[in-house]
C-alpha cells in the first residue's frame, strides 16, 4: 500500500505517538484497538477508516487541523472578501500583491 495519503498518515501518527512518549500498543489501547493495531497502521500494512483514524486523534488530543497541518481562515468572510478585492487589481498588480504579501508574511516569522 504505497499511497501517498496513507504514507503521510503512518508518518503523522508515529511523530505524534512519539512526541507523546508512548508505545505503539498504548495508543492502541488508549484509542480502543487491538494490541498491534497502530503497528499495522505505521507500516502501513492496513487501511483504516475514517472513524479508526478520528479514535486515534482523539486519543493523541490533536484535532485535524493539527494532524493535517492546516490552518484556515478564522472567517470564510475574510478570506473572500481579501480575494475580492484581490481580483479587482489587473493580473500584473495582484501578482505583484502576492509577492509582497509573502514577503511580509516572511518577515514576520
Amino acid at each position: 500500500m504505497s499511497h501517498p495519503l496513507y504514507e503521510y498518515i503512518a508518518i503523522r501518527i508515529r511523530y505524534l505517538r512519539n512526541e507523546q512518549g508512548w508505545t505503539q500498543t498504548y495508543l492502541s489501547e488508549k484509542a480502543g484497538r487491538e494490541p498491534k493495531y497502530i503497528s499495522k497502521i505505521e507500516n502501513m500494512k492496513y487501511n483504516m477508516k475514517m472513524e479508526t483514524l478520528e479514535d486515534i486523534m482523539n486519543a493523541l488530543k490533536v484535532t485535524p487541523e493539527e494532524f493535517f497541518g492546516a490552518r484556515f481562515p478564522d472567517s470564510d468572510e475574510q478570506y473572500e472578501e481579501l480575494t475580492e478585492k484581490l481580483s479587482e487589481f489587473p493580473y500584473d498588480k495582484q501578482k505583484e500583491t502576492i509577492q509582497l504579501f509573502l514577503y511580509l508574511l516572511n518577515k514576520m516569522k
